[in-house]
């Protein structure tokens, strides 16, 4: 935002299993126009950026 108030974020959330797999996806981000596309494993998000 203009005044630098964050809109969102990401947050991996639940209780991790120390015996559970390590989570390695990265998120990947693409802008354009006025949105940007962010990709993690196989989950997609949009987000309005204007």
């Amino acid at each position: 935002a203009a005044d630098g108030e964050r809109l969102w974020k990401f947050q991996d959330i639940g209780s991790a299993d120390p015996k559970g797999a390590t989570v390695s996806a990265s998120y990947r981000a693409l802008a354009a126009g006025e949105t940007v596309l962010v990709q993690r494993d196989r989950a997609f998000y949009a987000f309005p950026v204007a």
